[in-house]
């Protein structure tokens, strides 16, 4: 992941980490050395929407890491260290290339290295160097046509003996919930539309709902919140109001960027 995609894609990396992608799986990120560095220093920067987004995006680190998130990876200084292909570094984006690299030599042709990044000249060091990259237009393209490719897809818990990523119990434990996440995620959307549409008719309700759809887990638990007085209240038991709380609790913690918007 370089840089650019924390501050300008966030919200969908969030999304990203616990999303099953056909063929694929769910996609091990991994957060280069440099990239830390950089939002460490972004975040001080003389622009408002830089800093706030640089400081949203190390939250969102912090809690993935706090919690050991199985699927978000940070490379280590050892990594850093790692020498490959006699590599020159002359600037950031080199560190980046080299991460990809180092984490490509550790796949053993048992799975593939995307560079996810907006930054062109970026992607064409990677390509050049025979790592596939993308912007946010092409990732999921990219990925469909990675899983036509059976060498190139690892076995589920799986990246090689190399990564510290969790196995086992844990990674099925965190599979369960991300599948009981997406199962939530569908009947609240469909739940909320329905008595969105009930409460209002087809031209106002799509005007009236505080955020637009297609919405993630996070922005449905904002909507129960937000308009439980004016439509749900009223459709279900007195009960469902400790439900949605203790629901609205769980998500947030799993799913917490701590920007203030959704």
């Amino acid at each position: 992941l370089d840089t650019n995609i924390f501050l300008s894609h966030l919200k969908f990396l969030d999304e990203l980490k616990d999303t099953v992608i056909k063929g694929v799986g769910r996609p091990l990120l991994v957060v280069p050395w440099v990239v830390l560095q950089e939002l460490d220093s972004l975040k001080s920067a003389k622009e408002s929407s830089v800093q706030r987004n640089a400081s949203s995006a190390i939250r969102f680190l912090h809690s993935c890491f706090s919690r050991s998130h199985p699927r978000v990876h940070g490379q280590t200084v050892e990594e850093v260290n790692t020498e490959v292909n006699n590599l020159a570094i002359s600037n950031n984006d080199d560190r980046i290339l080299h991460c990809c690299l180092v984490y490509q030599a550790k796949l053993k042709g048992q799975g593939t290295v995307v560079l996810f990044s907006n930054d062109v000249q970026l992607c064409n060091k990677a390509l050049v160097n025979g790592v596939k990259a993308v912007d946010r237009k092409t990732l999921l393209s990219e990925l469909r046509e990675i899983c036509k490719d059976p060498h190139a897809v690892p076995t589920a818990y799986s990246h090689t003996p190399e990564f510290s990523v969790r196995v086992g119990q844990t990674a099925m434990m965190d599979d369960l919930l991300c599948e009981a996440e997406r199962i939530m995620k569908s009947a609240l959307s469909t739940a909320v539309e329905y008595e969105m549409l009930a409460a209002y008719d087809a031209d106002r309700w799509i005007q009236i709902v505080a955020i637009k759809p297609p919405w993630s887990l996070k922005n449905l638990m904002f909507l129960l919140n937000k308009h439980w007085l004016a439509v749900f209240s009223l459709l279900l038991h007195k009960k469902a109001r400790e439900v949605r709380e203790e629901l609205n609790t769980h998500v947030m913690k799993r799913h917490s960027l701590n920007t203030g918007k959704l």
